[in-house]
């Protein structure tokens, strides 16, 4: 027999092998999951752009009447809140006020864009922070220590 050879352990039972530590991710595998995550978010950009969804035209509507001065109405007169993204419209009324209606449609597409970059951006942070504390717990797993540091 070549080699040295493993006490067995207490209970008559042959040593097995540790268990192999999980690989932990690189600088390189994080560059490439956050260049496909923009290549994909820069190919929907392209095809979705020319599109406005009618959501949003309710919403101009309703910052077009609070910066006329009626409130945030669709209809002057008519108290009913129907739009579903508040601060949407608080943030176009001052637009429309000074900049006129036609310039709500591409500063709310930027506040998308901007919106949608943040979240990516978000993302990968948490990602990030996600894999380091992973990276501890299996170490201390992995070497029997009681808690994480």
């Amino acid at each position: 027999m070549s080699g040295t050879a493993q006490p067995a352990r207490r209970d008559g039972s042959a040593p097995t092998a540790a268990a192999p530590r999980p690989r932990r991710g690189s600088g390189r595998d994080f560059a490439l999951g956050l260049t496909l995550v923009v290549l994909a978010f820069v190919g929907l950009v392209w095809a979705f752009a020319p599109h406005t969804v009618d959501d949003a035209w309710i919403t101009f509507r309703y910052s077009r009447q609070w910066a006329a001065g009626h409130g945030p109405w669709f209809n002057p007169g008519e108290h009913v809140e129907g739009y579903s993204n508040f601060l949407v419209v608080l943030l176009l009324t001052p637009v429309i006020r000074y900049a006129g209606p036609e310039a709500a449609l591409p500063v709310a597409k930027g506040i998308g864009l901007a919106s949608s970059l943040l979240a990516i951006v978000g993302a990968s942070l948490l990602g990030t922070a996600l894999n380091n504390w992973y990276g501890k717990v299996s170490d201390n797993v992995n070497t029997g220590a009681s808690k994480v540091s």
